[in-house]
C-alpha cells in the first residue's frame, strides 16, 4: 500500500538531474549540467517573477529585456555544472544567453518528467 509520502515530487524535482552537454556540432563537451524540474519549487518561483516583470513592464519591454528575463527564469532550471565558474544565477544567465543551444536543452530536460519520477501510469 502507497503512503502520502510516495507521491512526493517537490524534493525529486528538486534534485534534478545530469545532463551532458553537447558542443554546437553535436560533439561531446565532456561537460555537464545538474538540470531541475519546471515542477520545483526554485523555478517556479523564478517563472513566477519572470512573468510579474514582464508584466509590470508591459507593451513597453524590449526584446532584450524580454531574452533576459526568460534567460534568468532558465537559469533557476540549473542547479550546478561541471565548469570551473561558480554556478551563480549571475553566471549561469549570462551563459544561456549565449548559449541558445545549451538553454534549449535545459528547457527540454526540465520538462520530461520520466527524467525526475520515471514512467507515468496512464491513470496519473
Amino acid at each position: 500500500m502507497a503512503k502520502l509520502a510516495d507521491f512526493n515530487t517537490r524534493d525529486r524535482a528538486e534534485e534534478g538531474v545530469k545532463l551532458d552537454l553537447l558542443l554546437p556540432d553535436g560533439s561531446p563537451s565532456g561537460e555537464w549540467v545538474q538540470v531541475r524540474s519546471y515542477r520545483s519549487t526554485i523555478a517556479q518561483k523564478a517563472r513566477y517573477e519572470v512573468e510579474r516583470q514582464r508584466a509590470e513592464k508591459g507593451d513597453k519591454i524590449t526584446f532584450e529585456e524580454g531574452q533576459a528575463l526568460e534567460a534568468k527564469g532558465r537559469a533557476a532550471l540549473v542547479k550546478a555544472w561541471s565548469f570551473d565558474d561558480a554556478c551563480t544565477p549571475d553566471n549561469v544567465t549570462a551563459w544561456l544567453l549565449s548559449a541558445e543551444l545549451v538553454s534549449q536543452a535545459v528547457i527540454v530536460a526540465a520538462t520530461q518528467d520520466e527524467r525526475f519520477f520515471g514512467k507515468p501510469s496512464t491513470d496519473s
